[in-house]
């Protein structure tokens, strides 16, 4: 097996766990990478293979692009629904009041 045939086995890898979301692993294969790349340099790589190398590794790119704008929309949704478990009334100036666990007590008028 070649350095090109042992980074695109490892950049097919990498793809299959950012799609099962294997975040630590990537750390792990970032290394590997490093060190495929750098033998890689060291040997004559055709135009064809850098070619499909390069496409493989954009394609993991826009993948982690897609994961980081999942996990920040999660994280505003999550946000959200945090304030939104937080009940809100107005106050006698017309101020926002939290209501709930250390909220002032509900006064009840008739």
């Amino acid at each position: 097996m070649t350095t090109a045939d042992d980074l695109t086995a490892l950049l097919e890898e990498e793809r299959a766990a950012i799609k099962r979301a294997d975040f630590p692993a990537l750390v792990t294969f970032a290394e590997r990478k490093i060190a495929l790349f750098e033998r890689l340099e060291q040997g004559d790589g055709d135009a064809g293979t850098l070619t499909r190398l390069k496409d493989c590794a954009e394609r993991n790119s826009a993948l982690l692009e897609a994961a980081q704008r999942g996990l920040g929309a999660a994280l505003t949704q999550i946000g959200t629904a945090r304030a939104a478990a937080t009940p809100q009334t107005y106050g006698p100036e017309g101020q926002r009041d939290a209501l709930g666990p250390g909220a002032r007590r509900i006064e009840k008028r008739c």
